[in-house]
């Protein structure tokens, strides 16, 4: 029987709100199953010896499930002793994503993809599209004169700088306009005359926004399968650090079509003005990029998680 669970999560300007995010939707998942749970947050902005914290804190909690979702920079050797020391005290560890670097030591390693290297094709590594840590809403999608601008929570200047002027100039005049805006992030510059621009400042929910859109432009992260995994035609560009990380996955979620994918923000408004005039192409991707999302991550995580109990 689970009786206490402590989640271990990084964010801030550098990490964003993704981590958080997962864990976020998984804590929501287990207090309906009322399931105990802590939370530690590490954040980019203060110094602190994290990995004597966590161990510290661990000790004191004393949960029997430990699960970690962290930006990559947390993953020192410090941390590592950490991981061995709480497995030796027979703690039962979970790593998300990034901790697949250290699997040897992890019961288990839940990546909320449907992309894998195949070094970590290991049998305590999973993921699939069934392993995305999302909430499952009952929706179908329809074209609206709606798009929302999906840039991420973590700091970035040059896309709010660039971007607004070249999507006013491109975009049709009939549609509406609304940048979301991350916790992190800064507000888009919007130096030019126009009435059809909102934005939304770090919303709550992305389905109490995503539900009102009819197009999507994202740059690739969680908020570009929250859109998807809701049928919503989106547009989607890599940018900064992951960039050359994720052009693997970028070529598969191509390949299924389920996905509009270009190299950068300049031809992905481009691709965008063209898709909105092809409303025959805009539901087929709705459609397709649905059906992947048919089962229910959060549950599948609760049934893994069943097992070592």
């Amino acid at each position: 029987m689970i009786k206490k669970v402590l989640f271990v999560c990084s964010l801030g300007n550098e990490t964003g709100l993704g981590h958080f995010a997962r864990c976020k939707m998984l804590m929501e998942h287990f207090n309906k199953k009322k399931i105990k749970y802590d939370l530690i947050k590490l954040e980019d902005e203060k110094k602190k010896d994290y990995a004597v914290y966590i161990y510290k804190k661990a000790q004191y909690l004393k949960p029997n499930v430990i699960i970690f979702d962290l930006n990559k920079k947390f993953l020192n050797l410090k941390f590592l002793k950490v991981i061995r020391k709480l497995k030796k005290e027979r703690n039962t560890l979970i790593g998300i994503d990034n901790l697949r670097i250290f699997y040897k030591y992890l019961d288990l390693v839940w990546v909320p993809s449907f992309f894998i290297e195949k070094k970590y094709n290991k049998k305590n590594i999973v993921y699939g599209w069934d392993k995305f840590l999302l909430k499952k809403y009952n929706y179908s999608y329809k074209i609206k004169k709606n798009i929302y601008i999906l840039t991420g929570a973590s700091t970035n200047h040059v896309l709010p700088k660039y971007m607004p002027k070249m999507i006013e100039k491109n975009i049709p005049k009939n549609f509406n306009i609304i940048w979301v805006q991350g916790k992190y992030s800064i507000k888009p510059i919007l130096n030019f005359k126009s009435n059809r621009w909102k934005v939304l400042k770090n919303p709550k929910s992305y389905f109490s926004y995503l539900s009102k859109a009819g197009y999507v432009l994202s740059l690739y992260g969680m908020s570009f399968y929250e859109s998807i995994s809701l049928g919503v035609p989106t547009v989607c560009f890599p940018y900064g650090i992951n960039k050359h990380k994720d052009k693997n996955e970028l070529k598969e979620i191509k390949k299924l079509n389920i996905s509009i994918i270009e190299k950068n923000y300049k031809s992905a408004i481009d691709k965008l003005k063209m898709l909105i005039q092809n409303k025959k192409k805009s539901l087929l991707l709705s459609r397709k990029s649905k059906l992947r999302f048919k089962q229910n991550g959060l549950v599948n995580f609760e049934k893994y998680l069943t097992k070592f109990f």
